[in-house]
């Protein structure tokens, strides 16, 4: 049997204090402390990108194409004229209808001027009937006051009384006479005024008519396709052209109503493309008629330098919230029997903690079981149990 040596023993016993002080010291760990926040998840939906508006423009009346003042493919400003259509019998009815128009203007002038000439006379006659009355009246109290002396006759009283009753019929007849042409008049001017209307409607008919001969982009856009030429008939309602809208892109996609409502409230998406990413405004949804698993969404693309064309289909990867409350990242989790755990520094001991996962996406974890602000042990090495020393060398960033 080999007898240890005294170096020998010397050397195990400084190899094994050493390995005792090795396991006395505290373990070295990164950790995060604990966030309110929420998770999130990427889903994807299928954009397409199309013009903000795009309209067939019909002509407003029937007539034949005198002029076609823009091709395909030429840009074109709100309100150009890019159809012309023959309006030589139109203007005709301009002027007809504004010559009708004077005509009863002139006509209502007339009529009123009447008016008023009659109705300055029959006021005329009136007060020189009333005047008649007033004279008789005044003759006739006299004659019965010389009367009651004797000094008249009761034949010139009788008289008297023959003119007056005479003087009072005649102002009663011009009274009904002022009244009977203020009601005849009254009945001729509405007619007349009725007709000045009625003309000044016929011309705004007219001139509507003539402005629609000249068929006008409603927006600026790009003419895309000219469906008449030069010479042929075109009827009112007929499509003329199609416009395109060239400032404003729209992305169309659908997407499940849960996520129509996270959108919607977020208000923005990002549309990759060549490389780049064109945000865009949410603007609006509707349901998808026959799915009610969908939901159609319409959001404005940003302008800029550059443009996705029109028609392009792309992927779209968009974010929605799963579930907010205290957030740690998924690489402090442990999971034992299927329960999930957390290593929660305490006092220089690395602290077991059950938690329960609301939701996780992203390399993140809403929990349940750990208070914000908690340093838990992160990333979780798979040999550090709970209760051992640790000290944290570094704070990983929070997340």
């Amino acid at each position: 049997m080999r007898t240890r040596t005294p170096l020998a023993a010397t050397a195990l016993a400084l190899l094994t204090a050493a390995a005792l002080a090795q396991e006395a010291l505290p373990r070295q760990v990164s950790a995060t402390a604990a966030v309110r926040g929420a998770v999130t998840a990427t889903r994807t939906a299928s954009v397409t990108v199309e013009p903000a508006r795009d309209a067939m423009v019909a002509a407003g009346v029937s007539g034949q194409v005198a002029r076609v003042l823009v091709r395909e493919g030429g840009a074109v400003t709100a309100g150009q004229v890019v159809i012309q259509i023959d309006d030589a019998n139109l203007r005709l009815q301009v002027e007809n209808a504004r010559i009708a128009v004077e005509s009863a203007r002139v006509s209502l002038a007339a009529a009123e001027r009447a008016s008023q000439e009659g109705a300055d006379q029959a006021r005329a006659a009136l007060q020189a009937a009333e005047a008649s009355l007033e004279v008789v009246q005044r003759q006739l109290d006299e004659a019965r006051q010389l009367h009651a002396v004797g000094a008249v006759a009761a034949a010139d009283i009788a008289a008297l009384e023959a003119q007056h009753a005479q003087a009072l019929s005649a102002v009663q007849q011009a009274r009904d006479a002022v009244a009977r042409s203020g009601r005849v008049d009254a009945e001729e001017l509405e007619l007349r005024r009725l007709q000045v209307r009625q003309a000044e409607v016929q011309l705004a008919q007219a001139e509507r008519a003539l402005a629609e001969a000249q068929v006008r982009a409603p927006f600026a856009g790009t003419v895309a396709q000219v469906m008449v030429e030069e010479g042929e008939f075109i009827a009112a309602g007929q499509p003329a052209f199609r416009l395109v809208d060239s400032e404003t892109q729209v992305a169309r996609f659908s997407v499940p109503p849960q996520d129509a409502q996270a959108l919607l409230a977020a208000g923005m998406v990002h549309i990759p493309y060549g490389g780049l990413d064109y945000a865009a405004q949410v603007s609006g949804s509707s349901a998808v008629p026959g799915q009610a698993r969908l939901v159609d969404m319409t959001a404005v693309i940003y302008p800029s330098r550059t443009r996705i064309p029109n028609g392009t289909v792309v992927t779209m990867p968009y974010e929605v919230p799963l579930a907010e409350g205290v957030v740690v990242p998924t690489t402090a989790l442990r999971y034992v029997a299927g329960e999930a755990r957390v290593l929660v520094v305490e006092d220089g001991v690395a602290r077991e903690r059950r938690v329960v996962v609301l939701a996780e996406g992203s390399g993140r974890a809403v929990v349940e079981g750990v208070a914000e602000g908690e340093l838990v042990v992160d990333p979780l090495p798979a040999d550090l149990i709970a209760g051992s020393r640790v000290t944290v060398v570094g704070e990983a960033e929070r997340r």
